[in-house]
């Protein structure tokens, strides 16, 4: 049936709207704090601030004295090289490698500049998930020392479900890096039971010092792709013009 471009238009509108909500409403990009305002370079994110999911309150800090409660807040991080950074790249610091800025966005979470954290602790309240998923950037080597983190899921009574290791930094910070020099890597949790009520994140490289975490796009409920950024979808909508 024929249909007049404007109605066309505004269905093929509609339908990339419907489809892509779900992956909106639970991929957490740190685009904004949970309160949904837009994110602030350098604001901490409190210890006690959650992100709304499903039903869940999801809340991010770090343990910084090794006794498994989070101590320290996270931060947000702009892209871009503004003197207080979360990883270094070839491009520039806090920078995605060409091909990956879109899913890189406009901010991350990163720790505490001049600390070397000991671990994220991203913790459930209100119920658990049996899948999880979120990209650590920039894993890469001052060598001889390397880089390499261990993610780790706990049930609500702190029994260990699953543990996922990054692929070891093998090549030094810089444009001669070609494995993930300002890219991500992505780890996914999927059928745990009796369900994750915590994820960890901790550093098991070789480095002793210059040790941060560039963490980015937690999908607090499942292993969905990466939501369409704004930018695509100003894109998206242009196409239908």
């Amino acid at each position: 049936m024929f249909r007049p471009p404007f109605t066309t238009m505004a269905l093929a509108i509609a339908l990339a709207t419907a489809a892509l909500a779900p992956a909106r409403a639970q991929v957490i990009t740190f685009e904004n704090d949970p309160a949904g305002a837009p994110a602030v370079d350098n604001a901490s994110l409190g210890l006690a601030s959650a992100y709304a999911v499903g039903g869940l309150g999801i809340t991010f800090g770090f343990d910084s004295d090794g006794n498994g409660t989070p101590d320290t807040p996270a931060v947000f991080e702009a892209i871009g090289n503004d003197g207080v950074d979360g990883f270094a790249a070839c491009v520039d610091r806090d920078t995605a490698s060409p091909g990956f800025e879109t899913q890189l966005g406009n901010f991350f979470l990163r720790g505490t500049p001049g600390a070397d954290f000991r671990l994220l602790v991203i913790h459930y309240a209100g119920g658990t998930v049996s899948a999880a998923s979120g990209e650590i950037w920039d894993i890469d080597a001052s060598l001889p020392l390397n880089e390499q983190y261990r993610v780790a899921a706990y049930d609500a009574l702190g029994n260990l479900l699953d543990t996922i290791d990054s692929p070891v930094g093998t090549q030094d910070s810089g444009c001669l890096n070609t494995e993930l020099d300002g890219r991500p890597w992505t780890f996914a949790f999927s059928g745990l039971t009796p369900g994750i009520a915590r994820i960890t994140i901790d550093f098991i490289g070789t480095k002793t010092q210059g040790i941060g975490l560039a963490f980015n796009n937690f999908n607090a409920t499942g292993e969905g792709a990466v939501p369409v950024s704004a930018t695509s979808w100003g894109r998206l909508k242009a196409s239908y013009r």
